[in-house]
């Protein structure tokens, strides 16, 4: 099953006791790298979506001082990590998990 709609509408579709949603959102700052609309705004409004959450959630994310103030009552766990886009090397990265909901 594929499901195209905006994410408040598809976590309040699907959200209940036991349900687990990963969310991987654009890095903040990156949201027009994407091709789906998601824009600075939508960073807390995602994050008021979180709060009245009834199941749980993991979110992985960039490493920012706006997205530790925005999502703050979340459990944040930052990791370092590297990627690599091209023949250039890996290159090295922090980003948070951030964990919580009922």
């Amino acid at each position: 099953m594929s499901e195209q709609m905006d994410f408040e509408r598809f976590i309040r579709t699907y959200d209940r006791a036991g349900v687990l949603f990963y969310l991987d959102p654009p890095y903040m700052g990156s949201e027009d790298d994407y091709d789906a609309p998601f824009q600075r705004e939508d960073f807390q409004r995602l994050a008021d979506c979180l709060r009245a959450l009834k199941g749980r959630f993991i979110l992985s994310i960039n490493d920012t001082q706006d997205v530790r103030d925005i999502f703050a009552f979340c459990d944040l766990q930052p990791v370092e990590l590297s990627y690599q886009i091209s023949a250039s090397g890996p290159t090295k990265a922090r980003e948070l998990i951030l964990t919580g909901g009922g």
